[in-house]
């Protein structure tokens, strides 16, 4: 198998986090039940996953679960006014560096 989803997807899983195929110009995964978690897919379906999609970009399912406990998150702020009170909301609740 070659193409970036196809060569980059197994690094993502082996890591943890749970890849999805995003066509090209798209920003979305179009597969049907997309958001299951990798644990629910069965490696069978990966591995066609992979195979069908070779050629498609990467996104990361958010809710991935982390090696120190906490969940892959994002935020997408398109307003740049907004992005201030963010940091300061995120500061607010993300726990000290180390402390978990």
């Amino acid at each position: 198998m070659s193409g970036l989803f196809a060569s980059v997807a197994p690094p993502y899983r082996a890591k943890g986090f749970w890849p999805r195929p995003v066509p090209t110009g798209s920003k979305a995964c179009y597969l049907p039940a997309w958001e299951r978690p990798d644990q629910e897919i069965g490696e069978d379906e990966l591995q066609c996953m992979l195979r069908e999609n070779a050629d498609c970009g990467i996104s990361l399912l958010m809710g991935s679960p982390l090696s120190d406990g906490t969940t892959l998150g994002a935020l997408d702020i398109d307003r740049d006014d907004y992005v201030g009170s963010q940091k300061r909301c995120w500061a607010a609740i993300r726990p000290a560096a180390g402390s978990a």
